[in-house]
């Protein structure tokens, strides 16, 4: 669907400054996609939704807010289970609680 399609399109574009640049100035925007994800009922919710919990959590980890980070995170960690986000998340949980 058209739907689908923007929401990949703009998180390639998210990808990038928050993967490479590792900037967490996208927070408000993927709030909004992931509201919209959460109502809908395409294929694939569960990965979406969680891939979009993934891109928040990640960018308050730059910001070293933990607790946002998790709130994010916990979800996204039930929704993304058995793939590559899962395993990525619990190495930024980890660096996290060797930081504290």
């Amino acid at each position: 669907s058209n739907y689908c399609d923007s929401i990949l399109i703009s998180c390639i574009c998210f990808q990038y400054d928050i993967f490479i640049l590792k900037e967490s100035k996208h927070i408000d925007e993927i709030k909004k996609k992931l509201e919209i994800a959460q109502r809908n009922n395409m294929p694939n919710k569960d990965l979406m939704v969680g891939s979009l919990e993934y891109l928040i959590g990640l960018q308050y980890s730059y910001l070293n807010d933990k607790k946002n980070m998790m709130k994010y995170f916990k979800p996204a960690l039930i929704h993304c289970k058995g793939t590559t986000y899962e395993v990525e998340m619990n190495q930024v949980i980890e660096k996290m609680n060797e930081n504290i």
